[in-house]
């Protein structure tokens, strides 16, 4: 080495002898042609070996010596601030070769060069959250100095990694090493088929949260379940979710489930209506209540069953109504209209009427007793006062 350069920076320009083998791998053989200019074809970082034998002129002595030579120099990654990950290198790519002085220390640096050569990647990229002082709630409050081994981790970091290479994802995570009281991430993970986007609580927030706030699409379920238009899944910490599946929908809601609507509601359903309530139900319209059943309306009341009408209840039936009550029911109105129309059948335990003409049927309640009237045009059918 000339002795102008020495204790001087030097770079030159070198050629990559071999790929990345692992993740994070950092030494590599490096081919500089400042070194072996006349070395043609591929190069591979191979090491030979040559015996040189010197024989002392005096004493006839000869010593044998074993020396290695190579056409490569070992070269350990220079670094690129906040990116913490090594690049992935392929055989035969442009770096920079750096070294110091007379040293046999040396370091590359990727140089962005040679596209064509690159396939696969991981690429990590992170910024440092380690608090000076000792922010957490639940350590010591004397012990102000926070505690650092000078690592610098996952747990520690705020960072993105992109891997093409190994797992096929990119993750984004935040660290709670300076009293944060939750951590987030988010991951699009490819061989996964999923996405998903959560927080986790820390030692800083409430330790009886051991759950997760999360959204997680699914584009296609893992095995045995095929699907295909996958599953959406938002769940808070309370296990409050809604799941949309394939072609159907799960609510979950452990306490209570409130809806406000401004505009206009509507529901139709194709198929059936299943409803279950435990408790108490309670319906109220301030305007005007329509349903409408298309083909068979059947209410069975397993006990009890009150209506209370403040006006005026209107029923149209078109061509059947069967009602069954296994208890008692009760019923307080100030006037019942029941329109039948011609050929309908009504049937009782005790009778059954088949109407031949149009019957319109009121109700009246008179102290306490209860009279029924037919009417067909201005001409009365029949007429019964009795109590129900």
């Amino acid at each position: 080495m000339p002795q102008d350069l020495k204790g001087r920076w030097k770079v030159f320009l070198g050629v990559m002898t071999e790929s990345t083998t692992e993740r994070g791998q950092r030494w590599f053989h490096v081919y500089c042609s400042d070194f072996e200019p006349m070395v043609k074809g591929d190069v591979s970082p191979e090491e030979f070996e040559n015996k040189i034998t010197v024989e002392n002129v005096f004493t006839k002595q000869k010593d044998t010596v074993t020396t290695k030579v190579t056409k490569t120099v070992y070269a350990d990654y220079f670094g690129v601030q906040s990116c913490m990950s090594v690049p992935t290198m392929y055989k035969g790519q442009q770096v920079l070769l750096i070294n110091y002085g007379n040293t046999d220390r040396w370091y590359w640096m990727d140089i962005d060069r040679d596209h064509a050569l690159k396939t696969f990647e991981n690429i990590r990229i992170s910024a440092l959250d380690k608090a000076v002082t000792n922010k957490s709630t639940v350590n010591d409050p004397e012990d102000i100095k926070a505690k650092d081994d000078g690592s610098i981790t996952d747990d520690n970091t705020y960072y993105i990694d992109i891997d093409t290479k190994y797992n096929k994802r990119i993750l984004l995570r935040t660290s709670a090493t300076d009293g944060e009281l939750f951590r987030y991430g988010i991951e699009i993970d490819s061989k996964a088929n999923t996405i998903r986007l959560w927080d986790e609580p820390t030692e800083n927030s409430d330790p009886m949260r051991g759950t997760r706030n999360q959204i997680i699409i699914e584009s296609k379920q893992p095995e045995p379940r095929t699907c295909q238009w996958g599953r959406i899944t938002l769940q808070n910490a309370c296990a409050t979710s809604i799941i949309l599946d394939d072609v159907d929908m799960d609510i979950n809601v452990p306490r209570n489930f409130n809806m406000f609507v401004g505009g206009s509601f509507s529901s139709n359903i194709v198929v059936s209506k299943s409803e279950h309530v435990i408790g108490p139900v309670d319906l109220t319209h301030d305007s005007t209540f329509t349903q409408k059943v298309m083909k068979v309306f059947s209410l069975t009341v397993m006990d009890s069953m009150g209506v209370k009408v403040v006006k005026n209840l209107a029923v149209n039936v078109l061509q059947m109504m069967d009602v069954t009550v296994i208890g008692k029911v009760g019923f307080t109105f100030g006037a019942w209209i029941i329109n039948v129309l011609a050929g309908t059948t009504m049937t009782t335990q005790l009778m059954t009427l088949t109407v031949s003409t149009t019957w319109q049927i009121t109700c009246n309640f008179i102290n306490g007793a209860v009279q029924l009237m037919r009417y067909a045009g201005n001409r009365c059918g029949f007429h019964y006062s009795g109590t129900i």
